[in-house]
């Protein structure tokens, strides 16, 4: 394949169309970015998303007919190789956590530069997630204003089983810190804060920092700083 074949398979989806054209034209000016479709509903999403099977999917969640979540939701069938990134202006509480279980990747706001667009794009794809430090911070907040979550659900009761230590690991990533910050403020190695976060994914059923920030926040285990 020469490098002017488009390799990255992307679906728009946003109910304003003037959106999907800007869009569309700021992607396909990368060689390797391909539009392969857009949707304007929830319905027409699911369907182009079976069909099409996109590696990538640009989604704002606020969809007429079936909310743009829930259409994740639906998204049977479709290879796990897609990545999905929200565009949106803003994410309450709830359907922050709702995006997180589904597999959402990244959240990136409808305001912010192609630039910066890309490079979420490109951070998605290599199997990272993206939620710019600001966004972070704002999530942080919200989440920590409206308390934690008290609904009884399975699994709460396994953030009994996390040690002193494990405890202070979450903290840090909670306030944004990498793997060697946190190493440096706790004293300890780098490898000694990989274990403690293998251990608390385990424990806590998540698989990545953004989960373990959501469960954090939303089972009562950060306090503001």
């Amino acid at each position: 394949m020469s490098s002017r074949d488009p390799t990255i398979r992307v679906l728009i989806v946003d109910p304003h169309p003037i959106f999907r054209d800007g869009l569309r034209q700021a992607l396909e000016a990368e060689p390797d970015l391909q539009v392969v479709g857009e949707a304007g509903d929830g319905e027409e999403a699911v369907r182009l998303a079976q069909s099409l099977a996109p590696t990538l999917l640009l989604l704002d969640p606020e969809m007429p007919l079936t909310d743009g979540l829930d259409a994740v939701g639906r998204m049977s069938g479709v290879p796990d190789c897609m990545a999905t990134i929200l565009l949106t202006a803003a994410l309450d509480r709830d359907h922050l956590l709702k995006a997180v279980r589904l597999g959402v990747r990244g959240i990136v706001s409808k305001s912010a530069s192609t630039a910066l667009l890309l490079k979420a794009i490109r951070s998605v794809l290599a199997g990272q997630f993206w939620l710019g430090r600001e966004e972070v911070a704002d999530v942080v907040r919200s989440l920590l204003r409206n308390g934690p979550e008290k609904d009884g659900r399975e699994g709460a009761k396994d953030t009994l089983s996390l040690t002193r230590r494990e405890r202070e690991v979450v903290t840090a990533v909670v306030r944004g810190l990498s793997n060697r910050e946190i190493a440096a403020h706790l004293a300890v190695t780098e490898d000694t804060v990989k274990h403690h976060l293998t251990n608390v994914y385990d424990k806590l059923g998540v698989s990545s920092r953004v989960e373990l920030v959501v469960y954090a926040l939303s089972h009562g285990l950060a306090v503001e700083a």
